[in-house]
């Protein structure tokens, strides 16, 4: 991944699947935390993207009242297409 597209592309993805059930939170919050450690490029994210990609990170602490409803996790994915 190399630009916000990219990013926003794979994040509105991420958020599809966990929705309909085909990745588990962990999947979801390991492909998240993957992006925000890893990307050489975060400054050139937006900040709409980085923040749906923090919303799967904190799927991680299911269960928590931090952790992102799966009407936020809509919210952020209308965002996300909006943007598009």
């Amino acid at each position: 991944m190399t630009n916000t597209i990219d990013y926003r592309e794979s994040a509105i993805k991420k958020i599809e699947d966990y929705l309909k059930g085909a990745i588990t939170d962990t999947e979801a919050s390991d492909w998240a935390l993957d992006v925000l450690t890893k990307a050489k490029d975060l400054e050139k994210i937006s900040l709409s993207v980085l923040s749906a990609i923090q919303c799967l990170a904190d799927l991680h602490d299911a269960g928590k009242s931090w952790c992102p409803s799966q009407d936020e996790l809509r919210r952020w994915k209308a965002e996300l297409e909006k943007e598009s």
